[in-house]
């Protein structure tokens, strides 16, 4: 192999790497993304779920403290 393949071979190398940080980058912000969203979606429901629960208790003339 020559000096110019040899070099032609690293820049692919590299470029194919870089490709391929890129790409793994990409998944780990979509997976971030995702998570975010899931805790988000979970944190509406907990609180619809407790206001409920208040009102419920409310009706009956319960009182509830929270600390």
């Amino acid at each position: 192999m020559t000096n110019a393949q040899a070099r032609a071979q690293r820049r692919a190398d590299r470029a194919a790497k870089e490709r391929q940080e890129r790409i793994n980058l990409a998944i780990a912000i979509l997976f971030l993304v995702y998570v975010f969203f899931a805790f988000g979606i979970a944190g509406a429901c907990d609180y619809a779920d407790d206001q409920r629960e208040l009102a419920y208790w409310a009706e009956r003339g319960v009182t509830i403290q929270r600390w």
